[in-house]
């Protein structure tokens, strides 16, 4: 059972608010009325984690209890420590996996196009345990990539590139067309992003078609790697990045900082093993 939650005068109102800058949650708001499995209420709504606002607004749970006038008050405060969550006699998973292997012939859950267009869709297609991407745009700077939402402060991803005819490729952290960080591969060149733009003063020759690429963000700082063995060794790019900037209150559209892989040029990539870990 849930209600939508609208204001109204109450003697509990604001119902939850920001008192300090220490707390651990900001901008809480737009909350819907959910009854638990056991009769107990809750709020469910969304809030920028403090520090963390590349990960975009994220859901929160917080009981509530019913009130003599027939309204509510929050019971969670600051939430600055973890709560109990909801007990239940079924037993039910959350979250799931973001690395994928493209053995399902399909587009993951986990995947998505920035802001596709009508036949962005018509850009990808599966053979052999491999996604293949055809190329959009010039960069990334007007290209559709496809992402996949990071959920951790810090993580590592990795992928495989193996490039045709005259594509271009590679692996980002994406906001917006107006701020991305990454690097990328012609087969001629490792091209490194920065400001939402390539910095060709740090262009790297790189006369190879198939390539792993590694993107580590440890708590905004961003580091590269790539190996051309299959990932048996690895060389770490020259330059590093901190992102902490690329989130609404700098570029507003209420987004998240997302991993991203592009394709450009003429041709196409074709993808492998794709991983996510936590770090």
């Amino acid at each position: 059972m849930w209600r939508s939650l609208h204001c109204r005068y109450s003697l509990h109102h604001p119902l939850v608010r920001t008192q300090s800058a220490d707390e651990p949650w900001w901008s809480r708001g737009h909350a819907t009325l959910v009854e638990g499995p056991q009769g107990d209420w809750w709020m469910i709504y969304h809030a920028y984690e403090n520090g963390f606002r590349t990960l975009g607004r994220q859901t929160l749970l917080e009981p509530i209890e019913w009130t003599q006038d027939g309204w509510f008050k929050a019971m969670g405060g600051k939430l600055s420590t973890p709560i109990a969550k909801p007990t239940s006699s079924v037993g039910n998973q959350s979250g799931m996996a973001l690395s994928d292997d493209f053995s399902h012939n399909r587009f993951g859950n986990q995947w998505c196009f920035h802001n596709p267009g009508p036949i962005d869709m018509a850009r990808v297609s599966f053979a052999n345990t491999q996604l293949i991407l055809e190329a959009s745009g010039q960069s990334p700077a007007d290209s559709s990539p496809i992402t996949c939402v990071a959920v951790d402060r810090s993580y590592q991803v990795e992928i495989s590139l193996s490039l045709s005819a005259e594509a271009e490729a590679g692996l980002l952290l994406f906001y917006n067309h107006k701020a991305f960080v990454g690097f990328g591969a012609d087969g001629k060149v490792l091209k490194s992003f920065q400001y939402a733009e390539e910095q060709q003063w740090a262009r790297m020759g790189m006369p190879v078609r198939d390539i792993r690429l590694r993107l580590i963000n440890d708590n905004h700082v961003v580091t590269y790697e790539y190996s051309v063995d299959k990932g048996k060794s690895w060389q770490r790019h020259p330059t590093r990045m901190e992102v902490s900037g690329m989130n609404h209150n700098v570029f507003g559209g209420f987004l998240s900082l997302k991993i991203a892989i592009y394709c450009a040029g003429k041709g196409k990539v074709i993808l492998s093993n794709f991983s996510y870990r936590a770090i």
